[in-house]
């Protein structure tokens, strides 16, 4: 018997879409790519993403790899360009820029008032 979930997917080709996003989103890689990664055309693929994440897949990526970033900035000593690399960012500036824009203040003032909560 196929499981079909609420998304009109499979459960398998929901947790294949899932682990595919999950483990290459830091990666700079084209929709195209994803979708050859998730065996769909890529109009299914985005179909697919749209019924499952309720966003579209720049959208969710863009998210998820700031919160990636997010984390690192609050739990690491890493520095601001290899945080940005790590998390897919080519461009530290641009970089810097998007995470002022998700979280109103720059990953350097994040990670100080951070460390200043952490610290009392």
């Amino acid at each position: 018997m196929v499981n079909i979930n609420a998304y009109g997917m499979k459960e398998s080709n929901k947790y294949h879409l899932s682990r595919v996003m999950e483990d290459n989103f830091v990666y700079n890689l084209s929709m195209a790519d994803y979708a050859q990664l998730c065996h769909m055309s890529l109009s299914t693929f985005n179909k697919a993403f749209r019924k499952y994440y309720h966003s579209t897949p720049a959208a969710w990526i863009k998210k998820r790899k700031l919160q990636l970033a997010y984390e690192r900035v609050v739990t690491t000593d890493a520095t601001i360009n290899q945080i940005a690399l790590e998390c897919g960012f080519e461009d530290t500036l641009h970089f810097i820029r998007m995470f002022k824009e998700k979280y109103k203040r720059t990953p350097f003032h994040c990670r100080k008032e951070f460390s200043e909560i952490a610290a009392v």
